[in-house]
């Protein structure tokens, strides 16, 4: 067993990924005969974490408005 004098991190630092960055992976993702894994291994990327921001954009997209107009017709009088 080697020990060494310098110290080791503890925690790895989180990498940060631009929004282009994410929309072009997923965009790949979305492509025919395309795999996960294939898109995360040429990104170096966790595939989990494409498989997350799927999800993430998936429900962002299922989003309802918070208000629909709504247009009511009025209603026809009859003479008698």
């Amino acid at each position: 067993m080697y020990l060494t004098s310098e110290p080791t991190p503890k925690h790895k630092t989180l990498r940060k990924y631009s929004q282009e960055l994410k929309a072009k992976i997923l965009h790949d993702c979305n492509q025919p005969d395309t795999s996960i894994a294939a898109i995360a291994i040429k990104n170096q990327i966790n595939p989990n974490l494409i498989h997350k921001w799927r999800r993430i954009n998936t429900s962002n997209q299922n989003v309802q408005p918070d208000f629909i107009p709504l247009h009511i017709a009025q209603p026809h009088l009859h003479s008698l």
